[in-house]
């Protein structure tokens, strides 16, 4: 009876034990197929990368050739131009552009400061204005009184 059971088992396992081999078979397999696809399009993005960066450095003296040429053809000679449409000519350079960026810092700085000079200004006016009747009064009892006298 034991070796019945026993065949039985055997006969069992023999049976689940390739099914289970081969699940975990084809379970290893997709893992590593999935490493390898992943493997295989950082490399193609590698390539991609490179191939692309030489196309950019092969083309770059042609490029500058053709911005050149765009240059000549497609700008205004000055002898065309109205005085008044001379000063859209003027070609900024960096330097003009960081006089102009430290220009605009400056007025930053400046604009809390007047803003502060224009509130109190304004205060005072308001203060005068209080004021001023009552030093108008005062005056023209000051001349009535000198007139009097």
């Amino acid at each position: 009876m034991e070796i019945f059971f026993l065949s039985l088992d055997i006969n069992y396992i023999l049976r689940v034990l390739p099914a289970k081999r081969n699940l975990l078979m084809e379970a290893n397999a997709k893992r590593g197929l999935n490493k390898c696809q992943h493997c295989q399009q950082l490399i193609m993005m590698n390539k991609t990368n490179c191939l692309l960066k030489n196309i950019l450095e092969s083309m770059e003296s042609h490029l500058s050739k053709i911005d050149d040429l765009d240059s000549k053809l497609f700008s205004i000679p000055i002898y065309v131009l109205l005085p008044s449409d001379w000063d859209r000519m003027k070609e900024n350079t960096e330097l003009d552009e960081e006089e102009q960026k430290e220009k605009v810092q400056e007025l930053k700085q400046e604009f809390p400061q007047n803003s502060l000079m224009l509130t109190s200004l304004k205060l005072g006016k308001t203060k005068y204005d209080a004021l001023k009747d009552i030093c108008e009064d005062e005056m023209a009892a000051q001349l009535r009184q000198q007139n009097f006298m």
